[in-house]
């Protein structure tokens, strides 16, 4: 489709120019009529019609490797029964394990850095807050937590997941695979840290 090849165009342009490409808000903020900044946008469609539509350009850009994909806040109730990994079919895409795992990794095969959109948006802060979104982000698959502005609300993320390590509530071998990931991209993108 059209809108496939223009992101990989775009994607394949900031890479050549030394940048990392970040596909977004996966798995599709296109039928959202709530702005996530403000509250939670609910999405009805299943995996059929989002194959059919928004994740067309996604596995286009991953087919063509892109570097980092953003996971959206909005809710997608049927897609997240079909994919059968979360307790919660309300639960947010960047929460969520069957997006983010079996969706993105799994099913689409991506590779890459997973990022969330900012946590700060009140479709994740007031429903869930920093430190238990911070968790089940990077539980459910992701790498980086984006937490742009506030001091304390970055450090309430961190405190949530230095407990979580502490109570096995999340394992090093899932912040180990994840660090992996991030220094392949950063060396990719930068080359040598000297």
């Amino acid at each position: 489709s059209k809108a496939a090849s223009f992101v990989c165009a775009v994607a394949e342009g900031l890479e050549a120019a030394g940048l990392a490409a970040c596909a977004k808000h996966f798995p599709g903020h296109g039928d959202t009529k709530i702005d996530s900044h403000l509250a939670l946008p609910i999405i009805d469609k299943d995996l059929a019609a989002m194959e059919r539509t928004e994740l067309v350009p996604f596995k286009a850009a991953i087919d063509k490797g892109i570097a980092s994909v953003m996971s959206g806040h909005m809710v997608l109730p049927p897609l997240i029964k079909t994919l059968g990994s979360d307790e919660d079919e309300k639960i947010p895409a960047s929460l969520s394990k069957g997006i983010n795992t079996k969706l993105l990794r799994d099913k689409l095969g991506f590779k890459g850095v997973c990022v969330t959109d900012c946590f700060e948006m009140k479709a994740i802060s007031d429903p869930w807050g920093f430190s238990a979104a911070s968790v089940m982000f990077l539980r459910g698959g992701g790498d980086i937590v984006m937490i742009c502005h506030v001091l304390e609300h970055q450090a309430q993320g961190i405190e949530g997941v230095y407990k979580a390590i502490e109570s096995d509530g999340l394992t090093m071998d899932f912040l180990e695979t994840s660090g992996r990931r991030i220094r392949d991209l950063k060396s990719k993108v930068c080359g040598s840290w000297q």
